[in-house]
């Protein structure tokens, strides 16, 4: 799923992906979006989800990565 986004980044694309809970779709789209160095808007369907992304998955990235922001994001 990763490379498939990252390519649909690349391509200024569109990409509709369905994966079952627990598949690590969020880092599948955080980490090419992060690396692309642009500007990405992340849409979600909860607001618990949202604040997932923020406090948890975006640091776990940053963390990891020297390409990733860091706070604010």
């Amino acid at each position: 799923m990763a490379a498939a986004i990252q390519d649909a980044i690349e391509r200024t694309g569109v990409l509709v992906a369905e994966a079952g809970t627990g598949t690590g779709k969020t880092f599948a789209y955080l980490v090419p979006a992060l690396l692309a160095g642009g500007k990405v808007i992340v849409s979600t369907g909860t607001k618990t989800l949202q604040d997932q992304l923020y406090d948890r998955d975006l640091p776990a990235c940053a963390k990891r990565s020297p390409a990733a922001p860091r706070r604010p994001y």
